[in-house]
């Protein structure tokens, strides 16, 4: 399958399925693990949006001396 992602994006997408997969077992169909992924995918994306706001607001709250010593 012809996809637009880089080798390392589509590794790292690889690797989540295949971690999402190893937590339900085998006796689940394609749509299900389909959404299982996504879902988790989501949560990931959630967790990542939330630590880079944290990061933002610490960044914005130091002066330009704390940055530049």
């Amino acid at each position: 399958m012809q996809t637009e992602l880089d080798d390392d994006t589509l590794n790292r997408v690889v690797d989540t399925v295949n971690e999402v997969c190893r937590g339900i077992g085998g006796n689940m169909d394609q749509d299900s693990l389909l959404m299982l992924t996504c879902l988790q995918l989501a949560y990931n994306l959630d967790k990542v949006s939330a630590l880079l706001e944290s990061l933002d607001g610490r960044l914005n709250d130091l002066k330009p001396s704390d940055v530049y010593k």
